[in-house]
C-alpha cells in the first residue's frame, strides 16, 4: 500500500506540472475517445525544453495512458470528461446522466487509481468500506 502523504507529493511534483502540456497535447492530437493519447509522436518540441525533457515527458504520457485503460469504464469516462475534455463538474453528470456525487467519487477514486498506478502500483480501484455496512444486512 502507498503512503498517502508520498502520493500526495509525487502527485503534486510529478503530475500537476504536466496536466497543463498534457491537457494542450491531447486537445490537439485526439482523434477518436477510444484513442486517447494515441499519437505520442507529434508532441512538438515548443511544449518542453530538451530531448531529455521531451522523452521523460512521452514516457510520462505513456503511462498514463496505459493507466487511464486500466481504470474500470465508468472512473475512465469521468476521468477523460473532466481533466482531458476540459467539462465541470455539472458537465460531466450531464453528459453521463449521473449526479454530481457520482462524478466527484468517481474522479476521486480514478485520479487515486493512477497516481498508484505512476508509482508502480497495479491502477486498482480501491473503494472504502464502511464499518457496520454488513451487519445492516438483513438475515436470509
Amino acid at each position: 500500500m502507498v503512503d498517502d502523504q508520498a502520493l500526495k507529493e509525487w502527485f503534486c511534483r510529478e503530475v500537476l506540472p504536466l496536466e497543463r502540456a498534457l491537457s494542450a497535447f491531447i486537445r490537439r492530437n485526439w482523434r477518436d475517445a477510444a484513442d486517447v493519447v494515441v499519437d505520442l509522436d507529434a508532441i512538438s518540441g515548443s511544449d518542453v525544453l530538451d530531448p531529455e525533457r521531451q522523452l521523460l515527458a512521452r514516457e510520462e504520457l505513456r503511462r498514463i495512458q496505459f493507466g487511464l485503460e486500466k481504470l474500470p469504464p465508468r472512473c475512465r469516462e469521468v476521468v477523460v470528461l473532466r481533466k482531458i475534455s476540459g467539462l465541470s463538474t455539472r458537465e460531466t453528470a450531464d453528459e453521463l446522466g449521473i449526479g454530481i456525487d457520482t462524478v466527484e467519487k468517481q474522479m476521486t477514486l480514478g485520479m487515486r487509481a493512477l497516481a498508484n498506478f505512476m508509482l508502480g502500483g497495479s491502477a486498482k480501484v480501491q473503494r472504502s468500506r464502511v464499518p457496520g455496512l454488513l451487519a445492516r444486512r438483513p438475515a436470509r
